[in-house]
């Protein structure tokens, strides 16, 4: 970044007296996506090519370019760019998809960044700002590398408070190494760097996820049925959870993979899943059949049985679970005799407490 000993007026870029971005493009051609943060206090200044002159001074941070403007080659257009303002970081508003390599060689003739727009609008100023500071954990093989992986940096900083994230970028190939909070995070993050316009492909193997030793597995597999519980209401009678050393396994049937994909949205957050495995089918007739199936074995088996307090059954394909409490012991062993010879399935998992009785 270039010093300026002005006064200082905010906390990202506070060695500008009134940070200015340059825009070569016309305002209401960039949809009025660039709207002003006065938190930010930066200045957007349009103008096109001709006059860009006249409005570049000693304040000025960036220069965008919209892709809109670009009349002729856009390789010879950034080259007078970049050869006229090598001082300024020049970030390119890109409307069309494109191969990566093309990006790729834009990087490697000085182009600061390449912003997908308009998807990328909201996060504008602030990628803007995190681009400007120096990033020393993004590195790369060559300087069109290096330009990728600040911007791959910038990304990740927005993304959450992963500071500590390390970037290598080598031929679009984006290499993320550290520690992240959850699965969720890891996968996320992923997505938020292949996101990047010049990246072929990210590699998130070494991104570790913190351990929490607090959380045990018992507790997760707690939190996930609770939630399993919330959404699906009665058909949790198709879906079941098991959490063995901080792997998550689902197994049922669902009537939607909205819901299967909200399940395992809610997995991964959880603070030291390690990853999540899921086995479920989608067939809203089986889940209905094995709703009311349940349902009226359940009510069967507390009419049946005087030590039953509450008993709650899951099929899941050729299995099922049943969960409660009983205070006849013989009674545990009873009922699931009952439910093998009653179900369609293979085995029972007994899951029953006994329970002093009252």
């Amino acid at each position: 970044m270039r010093k300026n000993t002005e006064r200082k007026v905010m906390n990202d870029v506070n060695i500008y007296s009134i940070p200015k971005v340059v825009v070569i493009g016309v305002k209401n051609k960039i949809n009025n996506k660039i709207d002003l943060d006065e938190s930010f206090n930066v200045d957007f200044v349009f103008s096109d090519f001709n006059n860009v002159k006249q409005v570049i001074d000693h304040n000025s941070v960036a220069i965008l370019v919209d892709e809109n403007e670009i009349k002729s080659d856009i390789d010879l257009y950034l080259e007078k760019l970049l050869k006229n303002y090598q001082y300024l970081p020049i970030f390119y508003l890109a409307r069309e998809k494109k191969r990566a390599n093309f990006f790729k060689k834009l990087y490697e003739k000085g182009l600061h960044g390449v912003i997908n727009w308009p998807d990328e609008a909201p996060i504008l100023q602030q990628l803007l700002v995190e681009s400007l500071k120096p990033h020393p954990k993004a590195i790369g093989e060559s300087k069109g590398d290096r330009r990728l992986s600040d911007l791959v940096k910038s990304h990740i900083n927005l993304f959450g408070n992963y500071h500590g994230i390390k970037v290598k970028v080598i031929d679009g190939f984006a290499f993320l190494e550290g520690v992240v909070k959850s699965l969720y995070d890891k996968r996320k993050m992923g997505d938020e760097v292949e996101s990047v316009l010049g990246i072929k492909s990210a590699i998130i193997d070494n991104l570790k996820i913190r351990k929490f030793k607090n959380v045990t597995d018992q507790e997760l597999e707690r939190r996930i049925k609770m939630f399993i519980g919330h959404i699906l209401a009665e058909e949790k009678r198709s879906m079941t959870v098991k959490v063995r050393d901080r792997v998550v396994y689902i197994k049922g049937s669902s009537k939607r993979q909205s819901d299967l994909l909200d399940i395992q949205e809610f997995a991964m957050k959880q603070h030291g899943v390690m990853s999540v495995k899921t086995d479920v089918k989608f067939s809203p007739e089986v889940v209905e059949k094995n709703v009311t199936r349940a349902k009226r074995l359940e009510k069967r088996i507390n009419d049946l049985f005087e030590g039953v307090k509450f008993i709650s059954i899951n099929i899941l394909g050729d299995y099922a679970e049943v969960s409660g409490a009983v205070t006849i012991k013989k009674d545990k062993k009873l009922v699931e005799k009952y439910l093998v010879q009653s179900l369609p399935v293979k085995k029972v998992f007994n899951k029953l407490l006994v329970l002093s009785p009252s």
